[in-house]
């Protein structure tokens, strides 16, 4: 799905060939977090085309090289991008190569959405975190506390990306 976000994102700023994507895509630094190969790049390029999230605009020639096709993002594509970025708050999914792509590109989605969703994630989690029991055992109490710091952490950086989130809504 980060995939998909990311090509939908980029070819919804302007039309583009898959690799003006990919060089984009780097010149961001999302291949610092997410492996980005021709492989992954045209089985998101194929599976979007099947949707009808985007759609061939043209094939171009240059020189002796195999044709140029530019894909652009259609509105279905724009639907599915919405959708996909709500869907990762919806799900509490927190892999960051899942998270961050949805978290960038979050203005191309319904913030209202979004921060219901956030507001719901961090309501379980605060219960979860008043859930504490004390273990006699040493290691179990180790992992309670390393879980529990887990949570912590991802409890007040959805708190800060919500207040974010607020912030440019007003």
């Amino acid at each position: 799905m980060s995939m998909q976000i990311l090509v939908l994102a980029t070819l919804k700023k302007k039309p583009n060939h898959p690799y003006e994507i990919k060089q984009t895509l780097y010149k961001d630094g999302w291949n610092k977090l997410i492996l980005i190969t021709d492989g992954n790049l045209y089985q998101a390029i194929r599976t979007l085309t099947k949707l009808e999230c985007i759609r061939e605009v043209k094939s171009e020639k240059e020189n002796n090289r195999p044709n140029r096709t530019i894909y652009e993002i259609t509105p279905t594509g724009k639907e599915h991008l919405q959708a996909s970025i709500v869907s990762v708050f919806e799900k509490q999914q927190t892999d960051a190569r899942t998270l961050y792509p949805a978290l960038a590109y979050i203005e191309h989605a319904d913030k209202s959405n979004v921060l219901q969703h956030i507001g719901r994630w961090m309501n379980q989690l605060s219960e979860e975190l008043n859930q504490r029991k004390e273990y006699n055992d040493k290691i179990n109490q180790l992992i309670q506390e390393h879980y529990y710091e887990q949570l912590e952490l991802q409890y007040n950086w959805l708190k800060r990306v919500n207040e974010v989130l607020r912030e440019e809504d007003s």
